[in-house]
């Protein structure tokens, strides 16, 4: 690391990145979840649950969170959801045989990265790569220097390593989820002729074509959407932090992320805006998926959303947390219960 942090002496943090790559087993479901006491010993799981269908996500950052590039390899050149929509596809897509990075395929994503790279910036950049066989190292171009990771430090010194896949998988669950659920909601309501045309199309599709909006497991296609949509949902100062935990930039270079993070910090922690919130609520209670059992929409009984109070009554709600008056009540009022 002496060596490689001396090559990196007076980089600019904006111009060193750092690339990885992590398998996606895109249509897997979560395998735990909250159930009621009476149901534990009866509920099972689903096949999803072992789904074994699996994208590489190759993840690429910059040391400031600014530059942020991600593409998938899958083992199929041309699946069969692509048709009609190559030329429009969310991310980079690249095919081989067991969905893993290889010489050919590092060689095609290195093209792509570096025509991304004069888009974002002309400076001469370092790339940090770990030791994988489908990785060459010790590349050096104008534009570009490759440095590869001194064997068994990645662990350590890889900042993607640190949390950002393992942020960026975690994200892409919880959308994969709720978007499935969102498909449950709506063909729920949906009325027995939609339901019919619905189904009528799906016996007619090719396999591999239907995906999460026709109530089915994610496809391919919607793999890249869901982990471009998670991917674009890290922020710069998530990916900061995680450079700053790897520890491999040279003193000089790294003195300069903190600044950048105190400013990221700042411009996060203004006061937001919950009109947005605030209306979400309100129209989940006065949805009619929100029911119970009389058939009422849950909160009702307490708040109506066609009462013309509701907005304003859950957006006090809402910046009720960022009261100081109010938290330092509740902190005394905390006090006083312990005490007496």
């Amino acid at each position: 690391m002496v060596e490689l942090r001396a090559k990196m002496a007076g980089m600019d943090p904006y111009m060193v990145f750092n690339m990885d790559e992590a398998a996606l087993f895109y249509q897997l479901a979560p395998t735990r979840s909250y159930v009621l006491e009476q149901e534990a010993r009866t509920m099972r799981g689903t096949p999803l649950q072992r789904s074994k269908a699996k994208l590489t996500a190759v993840v690429c950052v910059n040391a400031t969170g600014t530059f942020k590039f991600i593409s998938v390899i899958g083992s199929a050149s041309q699946p069969e959801c692509f048709r009609g929509q190559a030329e429009f596809l969310p991310l980079k897509y690249y095919s081989q045989k067991k969905a893993w990075m290889d010489e050919h395929v590092y060689r095609l994503w290195l093209a792509d990265f570096c025509e991304a790279l004069v888009a974002f910036k002309s400076s001469k950049a370092v790339l940090l790569l770990d030791n994988a066989s489908g990785h060459i190292m010790n590349l050096e171009t104008d534009q570009l220097s490759v440095e590869g990771l001194p064997a068994n430090t990645t662990a350590w010194f890889q900042a993607c390593d640190q949390g950002i896949i393992h942020c960026n998988k975690c994200i892409y669950k919880r959308e994969m989820t709720s978007k499935m659920l969102v498909c449950a909601d709506e063909h729920a309501a949906e009325s027995p002729m939609a339901t019919e045309a619905r189904l009528a199309r799906q016996i007619g599709a090719r396999r591999g074509t239907l995906g999460v909006d026709d109530g089915k497991s994610p496809h391919v296609l919607d793999a890249m959407r869901l982990l471009k949509s998670a991917f674009e949902q890290i922020t710069p100062s998530c990916i900061m932090r995680c450079w700053l935990k790897a520890g491999c930039l040279p003193t000089c270079v790294e003195t300069k992320v903190p600044e950048r993070l105190e400013a990221e910090t700042e411009l996060n922690d203004a006061p937001p805006d919950d009109d947005a919130h605030a209306n979400a609520i309100v129209d989940m209670l006065r949805s009619p998926r929100s029911s119970g059992g009389d058939g009422a929409a849950i909160g009702s009984q307490l708040l109506s959303g066609n009462d013309p109070d509701a907005l304003p009554i859950i957006r006090g709600w809402l910046g009720s947390e960022d009261d100081r008056g109010a938290l330092f009540e509740i902190v005394n009022q905390m006090t006083e219960s312990i005490s007496t």
